[in-house]
């Protein structure tokens, strides 16, 4: 049986080939005159002749990748897919583009506030840590900073600044919940300069939002442009409140909140990586993140065991490194 990435290999060969996200499908769009006075039927069989599958096989694979395949003439694309069709955006659609060699990339206006972004494929890389660190750092230089708690599943940095919010005006579930007003929590005022971290946490502290925030976990797997919404709100607050930066920690892993946030605000990753050979699976999925913005795509992080050289870690991890 073929899987997806053959039948996209496949369908290259057969027209011109494009795609629509359109939450949860992804429509492959295969594009020829060679479908022109066929009916959809016949356009299928035409297909699966032409890349040598039966039609129980390619609708098998479809229904397995969440794939929907069109089969169009140019006209027909043109009315039926006009510009700016896509709906949302995931893992799934940004490895199918990879693969196509298509980018979704669009250019931001500039805000004047710069945004960082820290993901990491697996967990205990350090990625809250480094936040945490660089975001104190800036502030001991002067620097106006918002950090953004969007590990929705385990949610840390109330924790790693010691201060928890209280309200829910105070969080990323508040800007979902579409509260009136945004108040993050002031955690960090060096004793001199003009420079501070604010917090927007992920959710209050208290349990008596723990049904929302397992509510809010589900519907950003069945809803992730709302994640989209409440960036563009986030990224409006930190400009009128003349933020220098805003930070946001990600979940680890293929949350389905991750590429949403990059792809409304591209910016620089920084990729949170332990250099013992777990990382090579999530390659393409790393690729991904640093496609979201082609001008600047971040940079890689590891960090060496204290009682090693740095030379002989370098050499040690050169392999991986390179």
């Amino acid at each position: 049986m073929i899987n997806a990435y053959q039948l996209l290999k496949a369908a290259k060969k057969v027209g011109e080939v494009t795609t629509v996200f359109r939450f949860p499908y992804v429509h492959i769009i295969c594009i020829s005159h060679r479908f022109t006075d066929l009916e959809q039927d016949e356009r299928e069989l035409n297909f699966c002749s032409l890349v040598k599958t039966s039609v129980a096989e390619l609708r098998k694979v479809l229904r397995n990748s969440l794939l929907s395949l069109r089969l169009l003439t140019y006209d027909e694309f043109s009315i039926e897919y006009p510009p700016d069709s896509n709906r949302g955006h995931h893992w799934l659609s940004a490895l199918i583009n990879q693969e196509l060699n298509k980018s979704d990339f669009i250019e931001q206006p500039a805000t004047g506030v710069k945004v960082i972004h820290f993901y990491g494929y697996k967990g205990g890389q350090a990625r809250s840590t480094l936040l945490g660190l660089l975001s104190t750092a800036l502030a001991d230089d002067g620097w106006k900073v918002l950090v953004v708690d969007s590990d929705i599943e385990a949610p840390s940095l109330d924790m790693l600044y010691s201060r928890s919010s209280r309200s829910l005006a105070g969080t990323l579930l508040g800007v979902i919940q579409s509260t009136s007003e945004i108040v993050p929590e002031r955690v960090k005022t060096p004793v001199e300069g003009s420079g501070y971290v604010d917090l927007l946490a992920c959710r209050p502290k208290s349990s008596e939002f723990d049904i929302d925030a397992s509510a809010f976990a589900l519907r950003c797997a069945l809803e992730p442009m709302i994640i989209e919404d409440a960036a563009r709100r986030i990224m409006q607050f930190s400009a009128e409140k003349k933020y220098d930066a805003l930070l946001i920690d990600h979940r680890s892993g293929l949350s389905p909140v991750t590429l949403p946030w990059m792809s409304t605000l591209p910016a620089p990753t920084v990729v949170c990586v332990r250099l013992d050979e777990q990382w090579r699976p999530a390659e393409e999925f790393i690729k991904s993140v640093l496609r979201t913005n082609f001008a600047n795509p971040g940079v890689f992080v590891s960090w060496k065991p204290d009682d090693e050289n740095l030379d002989s870690y370098r050499q040690r991890n050169s392999v991986q490194i390179d």
